[in-house]
């Protein structure tokens, strides 16, 4: 298995605003966003709302992801049970992971290809907390 980086993904109710913290806060950069109720991509922050947020500093990456969102894209997930955050995996083989992790682990959503283009599944520890191993395609 070879982990290639990790990615929290917090839930929050106001996806832009905590972006927005995050920028004038901490120095963080946006990356990508999803706007709320579609799945167009936004590659600025554009004032729209959003459903998802990717921010970036140095070699620092967080997603942000508003709870209606959550709760639509990985079924289990809630506001109410107390789901905040979310650990999110870029793996070299997502498919072999599976194959091997499937049987052992509490699945929240099988093996899929998303309109992002990620491949990836989801599933909980045995503490609870919910994450997401993926290959994701290159960027840049």
């Amino acid at each position: 298995m070879s982990l290639k980086s990790a990615t929290p993904n917090f839930f929050v109710d106001d996806v832009a605003a905590t972006g927005g913290w995050y920028r004038d806060t901490l120095g963080f950069e946006f990356s990508l966003g999803v706007i709320a109720g579609t799945q167009d991509a936004a590659f600025e922050a554009t004032g729209q709302p959003l459903a998802f947020a990717m921010m970036k500093c140095g070699g620092v990456e967080l997603m942000f992801q508003s709870y209606d969102s959550v709760e639509e894209d990985l079924s289990g997930v809630s506001a109410g049970s107390g789901d905040s955050v979310a650990l999110y995996v870029d793996v070299d083989d997502v498919d072999a992971l599976y194959a091997e992790l499937a049987a052992k682990v509490d699945l929240i959503v099988d093996l899929r290809d998303t309109f992002y283009g990620a491949r990836e599944f989801h599933f909980r520890d045995c503490n609870g907390v919910l994450i997401g191993y993926a290959t994701r395609p290159q960027r840049g």
